[in-house]
């Protein structure tokens, strides 16, 4: 042969008694990307990829690897991936959130709770915190760490007795 097929390399030049040896040229794995084309005399080369990037194909001739995905609102990472794999996400789960829309992080923030004076007016969901807005009216809310959708109504002091102190939003109304 004078010289390889396309899409060949020569392994071993001839010789006056043997014809010369060719090989396909190779193609790159999961992880790796092509980083010189092959010629008829040197084999296809391949690195493997790097930063935030993954090449989930098997035998290819890419010469890039593609970025690992990011993370949404309501999600957490639950595998951050390698090289051959994608990053992969999952929904936050119980009493917490994640906001952000894009991001790498392996965790949920824990919902807040409301305060004294307090009442709960939204529960979020997994891409909103919990918000709370103030008691009205002739009620209260004491306890400083809650989950309580309602203020309770103020104690009326009974036959006998007078206000000693009318209280606010975070305390009751005490009779005398």
């Amino acid at each position: 042969l004078a010289q390889c097929a396309a899409g060949h390399y020569s392994t071993t030049e001839p010789t006056a008694t043997e014809d010369r040896k060719c090989q396909v040229w190779r193609t790159c794995g999961a992880g790796e990307r092509m980083t010189q084309e092959g010629t008829p005399l040197a084999n296809r080369q391949c690195g493997s990829c790097a930063g935030d990037t993954f090449q989930a194909s098997t035998s290819h001739t890419s010469t890039t690897c593609g970025a690992r995905k990011t993370c949404g609102a309501g999600e957490k990472v639950q595998s951050h991936g390698d090289y051959s794999t994608d990053r992969s996400c999952e929904s936050c789960a119980g009493d917490t959130f994640q906001t952000s829309t894009s991001h790498k992080l392996d965790t949920c923030s824990a919902r807040k709770t409301c305060g004294a004076g307090e009442k709960v007016k939204s529960h979020g969901d997994y891409s909103t915190d919990r918000s709370c807005e103030s008691c009205a009216g002739d009620t209260f809310q004491a306890s400083t760490s809650h989950k309580s959708t309602t203020c309770g109504a103020r104690k009326t002091c009974g036959a006998g007795e007078k206000v000693k102190s009318h209280g606010d939003y975070s305390t009751d109304r005490s009779c005398e």
